[in-house]
């Protein structure tokens, strides 16, 4: 009898470790996660926020990306173009894509804040995304750094874990 549960253990033992590795590589493949610095995506992802990316070639408008930048650091930030398409930006921040004006909920303008100058206009490439933090008056994007290359995505964000440890620290 004794015998029996103590094999009973061991085989429980073994398949709960087999399925914490199998799901550890699983998601040391497919995702990995950054934890958000800065005030450029205010609201909807504050400082110190933990994002969990989906590492995926599929992007579309509205989707908030990982990308590395030339000297390496990683970035999020929404996507309001894609590759092909042409984006103006006037005086007024009001944001034309392929000439229709882009209205979103989430891009945040503070009418308080200096913008960067209007005016802007740029064709993206068949390679290139045009992206822009949500808090617009307090982001380097785009408009700063120019268009970014499909080949320096990492992913999107698919699951911000900030509710789940805001708990926790209380």
């Amino acid at each position: 009898m004794e015998f029996n549960r103590r094999r009973s253990l061991i085989i429980s033992s073994f398949i709960v470790s087999l399925i914490l590795i199998i799901t550890l590589v699983v998601m040391k493949r497919f995702f990995i996660t950054f934890e958000m610095k800065g005030i450029s995506m205010n609201p909807v992802y504050n400082e110190n926020d933990l994002l969990m990316v989906l590492k995926t070639e599929d992007i579309k408008i509205g989707d908030v990306i990982a990308y590395q930048t030339e000297d390496g650091a990683y970035i999020i930030k929404r996507v309001i173009a894609l590759p092909g398409q042409s984006v103006v930006i006037d005086d007024d921040d009001k944001i034309y894509i392929d000439g229709e004006l882009f209205e979103s909920s989430y891009i945040h303008i503070d009418r308080d804040t200096e913008s960067y100058a209007g005016g802007m206009s740029y064709d993206l490439a068949d390679d290139e995304y045009f992206v822009l933090g949500d808090n617009l008056h307090h982001s380097i994007d785009s408009r700063a750094t120019g268009p970014v290359k499909a080949e320096k995505i990492t992913g999107k964000v698919v699951y911000n874990f900030a509710g789940i440890f805001s708990k926790l620290r209380k």
